[in-house]
C-alpha cells in the first residue's frame, strides 16, 4: 500500500484536473516476458502548456533485434485514467491493478535502423495491445525530496506482475512476466540533467528493487540518489546506494553492478543489458526515436531490457540511462 503522504498527493492515482503553469504529468510502464523474449515500454505524458495535449510513445521489444514503435498526440483522458490518440491507461483498483490498451499504427523496425540515426517516416501497421499490471510490492514514493528536482516534483513507482497480448496482423505475442509502472508530476526540463541511471528488477521469489540516480551539470552533483529493496507484497525498505559501477559503449550501457545497503544487510545486484531502444532527448521535454545528436537533442537515452542476478537468482527488469550528448563513451 502507498504511504499516507502518497495518498494525500494522489488519492485516486488519476491525472490532475488542473496543472500549474509549466507542469507536466507522466505515466511510464515497462514489462518483460522471459517465456516469449518480448518486452514493452510506454510513456504517456501530459505536455506543459495551456492546451491539454497528451503524447503517447510505445516501444515493443521483439526477439531478433526487432522493435515496434509508435508515437502520437491527442487528448483521450477519461474518468479512470490518462489517454492520448492511441494509448490509454485505466485504473481498475488504486495502487493494485491497471489496464493498458493500445489501438494504433506502429513501425516495424530493426535495431540497426534505430542505431543509425533519427528514425525516418515509413510504412505503418495496425497493432492492438491489452496488458494488465498487478502490484507485487508496495509503492515506492520518493517523497518531499522530489520538490528540489528540475525534472518533476512528485514521483512514485511500483513493481508489478504483468500479462497480456500484442496483436500485429496475424502475429500474436503473449507477454507474461513482471515490470513496473510509475507516475510523476511537475516541471520537466531535460536540459538541467547531465546524466542519470534508473534500474529496476523483479525476481521469481517476489523480491524487487529499484535505483534512481540523477546528476546535474556541475561536477559530482547528485541531484538525487535513492534506492529500495523489497522482499514481497508487504515490505519495502529504503536502501543506501553504496556504489554503482558500469560498462558503457557508444551504443549504450552493457552491464552494471550496484551495491545497496539495507540496514545491516548488503546487496550486490548485477545487470546485463540486452535489447536497447535509443532516443534523443530534447529540451525541455522531447523524445526522438533513434540515435541522434542533432538539435533539439541535449541527452542521449537508452531504454534497455535487462537480466539481473541477485544472490544467485535471475530476474528481469529495465535499465534506463541518459548521458549528455557531448560526453564520449
Amino acid at each position: 500500500m502507498p504511504s499516507t503522504a502518497t495518498q494525500a498527493i494522489d488519492p485516486a492515482e488519476l491525472p490532475s484536473a488542473a496543472l500549474p503553469d509549466g507542469w507536466t504529468e507522466n505515466f511510464c510502464n515497462q514489462c518483460y516476458s522471459p517465456e516469449s523474449g518480448a518486452g514493452l515500454w510506454f510513456h504517456l505524458a501530459r505536455l506543459a502548456g495551456p492546451v491539454p495535449m497528451w503524447r503517447d510513445i510505445l516501444i515493443v521489444y521483439l526477439p531478433g533485434d526487432r522493435f515496434l514503435v509508435a508515437k502520437g498526440h491527442g487528448n483521450g483522458v477519461h474518468d479512470r485514467g490518462p489517454g492520448s490518440g492511441m494509448l490509454s491507461l485505466s485504473c481498475e483498483e488504486a495502487w493494485q491493478r491497471w489496464t493498458m490498451r493500445f489501438i494504433g499504427a506502429v513501425c516495424d523496425v530493426s535495431g540497426d535502423e534505430l542505431r543509425a540515426g533519427a528514425l525516418t517516416d515509413q510504412a505503418h501497421h495496425v497493432a492492438t495491445i491489452e496488458m494488465g499490471w498487478t502490484a507485487m510490492a508496495p509503492v515506492w514514493d520518493l517523497g518531499a525530496e522530489m520538490q528540489t528536482q528540475t525534472w518533476t516534483q512528485t514521483h512514485y513507482e511500483q513493481a508489478c506482475r504483468v500479462s497480456g497480448v500484442i496483436q500485429l496482423g496475424g502475429e500474436s505475442i503473449k507477454l507474461t512476466g513482471t515490470g513496473i509502472r510509475d507516475h510523476s508530476r511537475g516541471p520537466r526540463d531535460f536540459g538541467t540533467v547531465h546524466d542519470h541511471w534508473w534500474l529496476n528488477g523483479q525476481f521469481p521469489d517476489g523480491r524487487s528493487f529499484a535505483l534512481l540516480e540523477v546528476t546535474g551539470h556541475t561536477s559530482d552533483s547528485h541531484l538525487l540518489r535513492r534506492a529500495y529493496v523489497s522482499d514481497g507484497p508487504d515490505t519495502l525498505r529504503e536502501a543506501e546506494v553504496v556504489s554503482l559501477e558500469s560498462e558503457m559503449t557508444s551504443d549504450g550501457p552493457v552491464r552494471h553492478r550496484a551495491v545497496l545497503r539495507d540496514g545491516e544487510r548488503t546487496h550486490t545486484i548485477e545487470g546485463r543489458v540486452g535489447q536497447k531502444m535509443p532516443f534523443g532527448m530534447g529540451e525541455p521535454n522531447e523524445l526522438i526515436f533513434g540515435s541522434t545528436l542533432k538539435p533539439p537533442t541535449v541527452l542521449r537515452l537508452w531504454e534497455g531490457q535487462t537480466e539481473f542476478i541477485w544472490d544467485g537468482q535471475v530476474g528481469h527488469g529495465l535499465t534506463e540511462r541518459s548521458l549528455a550528448k557531448d560526453v564520449n563513451v
